[in-house]
């Protein structure tokens, strides 16, 4: 009975002496912080918005002669050299009048070289004396009376000619087709639209901004960049004008882009960004590691496990970035930016690895 006693009573001592002890000490453990280095570099703010991409060079091809719709030999959006056939009209009355008016150019033709023949010939035979003056004269009136009707009907023929080549219609420029407003099969009259034709070889960006942005791109004078495959094209600034509008007061901006290797295409939508600032020699770290207090904005450092609480007036690069001139924290210190929100100035603390 007295060694269970006893045995109590030392358990107790020892309890109260090494788990007390341990107790304390777990209480008064550094607290446990994630830290970054300090590292200097170059920053670059950008503003992105979105735009329109429109052809630069857009044409509707007409029709320069009556004609029916026979075959049309592209998709719309197919590329199409200069000078490739796009469509083709057939038209019955064309080709047998041509068909007629080469038959009635030769017949005048074969005149002509006639009378010319004639007329040299009593060139001749008047210089011999053998032919009168009147006579050689009847020969010259009846060689220009031909020559007239040749000429005459080698207008004819030319302009049934060009009436009938233009029922092949060709591409006008190396080019996209947008658009066509006839099918195969239908009747065209001369002047009609046949179908859109583009050069997307350059293309003009519109975009709406408010005057905000407006404002801070025409400032910047920086280049805008449109994203590609991993890689940025540059675009040249047009303008920035204002919109007449009972709304809002908004701007719209303008740029163009070559479009050689055909990345984009009229119609798109995409992504641009301009820098508008440049920040030389600064330090970034995560919105995480920023504290305010009212209006102040305060970071933990930290060198030899002691963390130092400063004042800093940081610059928002992003929505996950801030930055500050490398001045505002010393060298040779890290930057708490977890784990601060209980810290005191001077406090140690301990670091994750």
């Amino acid at each position: 009975m007295f060694f269970l006693v006893f045995s109590s009573v030392l358990v107790s001592i020892y309890y109260f002496k090494f788990g007390k002890n341990n107790q304390i000490s777990e209480r008064t453990l550094s607290p446990n912080v994630e830290i970054i280095e300090r590292k200097v570099k170059n920053f670059e703010k950008k503003m992105y918005f979105l735009a329109k991409l429109h052809s630069n060079k857009s044409i509707n091809v007409i029709s320069e002669t009556d004609g029916t719709i026979e075959s049309k030999e592209y998709q719309i959006g197919d590329f199409v050299k200069k000078g490739q056939v796009i469509i083709q009209m057939t038209d019955t009355r064309k080709i047998l009048e041509l068909k007629e008016i080469e038959d009635l150019l030769k017949a005048s033709k074969a005149r002509l070289d006639e009378a010319s023949s004639n007329y040299k010939n009593s060139i001749k035979l008047y210089e011999k004396n053998i032919i009168s003056n009147k006579e050689k004269e009847t020969q010259m009136n009846t060689y220009r009376s031909m020559k007239f009707e040749y000429d005459a009907q080698k207008m004819r023929y030319k302009r049934v000619l060009w009436e009938f080549d233009n029922l092949t219609v060709r591409a006008p420029f190396d080019g996209y087709i947008n658009r066509y407003f006839f099918d195969i099969g239908q009747k065209i009259s001369r002047g009609a639209t046949l179908f859109e034709f583009l050069d997307n070889s350059m293309l003009i960006g519109k975009a709406n901004l408010s005057s905000d942005k407006a404002e801070t791109i025409r400032k910047s004078n920086k280049k805008l960049l449109l994203r590609y495959n991993n890689s940025l094209l540059e675009a040249k600034l047009l303008g920035i004008g204002r919109q007449i509008s009972n709304d809002a007061p908004s701007y719209k901006l303008e740029f163009e882009i070559e479009n050689k290797k055909n990345a984009f295409i009229p119609g798109e939508v995409v992504e641009v960004e301009v820098v508008i600032d440049e920040y030389i020699d600064y330090i970034s770290f995560p919105s995480s590691a920023i504290i305010m207090e009212e209006d102040k904005y305060f970071l933990f450092i930290v060198k030899n496990n002691v963390a130092e609480k400063i004042r800093i007036k940081p610059i928002q690069l992003n929505n996950e970035l801030f930055i500050v001139s490398q001045d505002q924290i010393p060298n040779l210190y890290k930057i708490i930016i977890n784990g601060q929100a209980k810290l005191e100035n001077k406090d140690e603390v301990r670091v994750s690895k």
